[in-house]
C-alpha cells in the first residue's frame, strides 16, 4: 500500500460510521432561543422561564416537557462552535413567513427582561442574516414585539 493510498483511506469518509442524527425542528429553534438568551453571557431567570413559555406554545408542550426542551438547547449552546447546523435545519423546515415568525419568537425572548442588551440585539441581526430575512421584516418584527412589551 502506497503513502498516496493510505492517506487516501485516512481522509475518505467512512461508509459505515453513523450520521449524527439529525436535529427536528423544536430542538434547532429552542437551541436558537438559548443563543439569543446567552449572547449577553447570563441567561436570567425571567428568560429562561420565557423560553419555556414560548417553546410550550409553539409547540404545545407541557410545561415539563419544553422545561426539558430547554434544559436541553441550554447545555447543547454551551458546546457550540457554530450556528450554521441549527439555521440549515430552520431554513430547510420553514418558509419565510415561519422565519418571520421565529423572528418574533427571538425578539420576545430579548426583551424578556425589559431591556434589549447590544449582544443581543448583534445576534439577533446575525440571525436574520442567517435565516434571509429582509431588513424591513426584522425592523418590523422588533417594532411590533417593542409595542407589545411596553
Amino acid at each position: 500500500m502506497t503513502a498516496l493510498t493510505r492517506l487516501r483511506e485516512l481522509l475518505a469518509p467512512d461508509q459505515g460510521a453513523a450520521r449524527p442524527a439529525e436535529l427536528s425542528e423544536s430542538l434547532a429553534v429552542a437551541l436558537l432561543l438559548a443563543e439569543v438568551a446567552r449572547s449577553d453571557f447570563e441567561v436570567e431567570t425571567i428568560e429562561h422561564d420565557r423560553m419555556v413559555e414560548l417553546l410550550a406554545q409553539r409547540y404545545q408542550l407541557s410545561g415539563e416537557q419544553a422545561g426539558e426542551l430547554t434544559e436541553r438547547a441550554l447545555a447543547r449552546a454551551g458546546d457550540a462552535t457554530s450556528l450554521y447546523e441549527y439555521v440549515r435545519v430552520i431554513n430547510r423546515n420553514l418558509d419565510y413567513p415561519g422565519r418571520c415568525r421565529l423572528m418574533d419568537l427571538l425578539w420576545r425572548l430579548a426583551y424578556a427582561d425589559g431591556r434589549l442588551d447590544p449582544l443581543e440585539e448583534q445576534r439577533l441581526r446575525r440571525l436574520a442574516g442567517m435565516l434571509y430575512l429582509d431588513d424591513a421584516d426584522f425592523i418590523r418584527t422588533k417594532l411590533k414585539v417593542l409595542g407589545e412589551t411596553e
